[in-house]
């Protein structure tokens, strides 16, 4: 596959790129809420993610939810420069 023809986030029109950030956020939000009620009892105690079973030490919902995060923060950024771009 070449290229160009690889989907990017900055490719996506202005209202595919608002719904994959509001989207995602929404599910960060969701699952870091997931990761904090099932590690609560460990986070009372000690460290979060005391019960690790993954990579670097975090409970597997952590990568989804670090992902989802990310994913929000890069579309609203591309969206804020988008925005900045269009008023000035």
């Amino acid at each position: 596959m070449s290229r160009a023809a690889v989907p990017t986030i900055a490719r996506l029109p202005d209202e595919t790129l608002g719904l994959l950030t509001g989207l995602s956020g929404l599910g960060a939000g969701f699952l870091w809420l997931w990761v904090l009620i099932l590690e609560w009892p460990a986070l009372t105690a000690g460290p979060l993610c005391a019960e690790s079973v993954g990579i670097f030490g975090h409970c597997p919902l952590c990568y989804p939810a670090a992902a989802s995060t990310a994913l929000f923060v890069a579309g609203g950024l591309l969206m804020a420069r988008r925005r900045r771009r269009r008023l000035g």
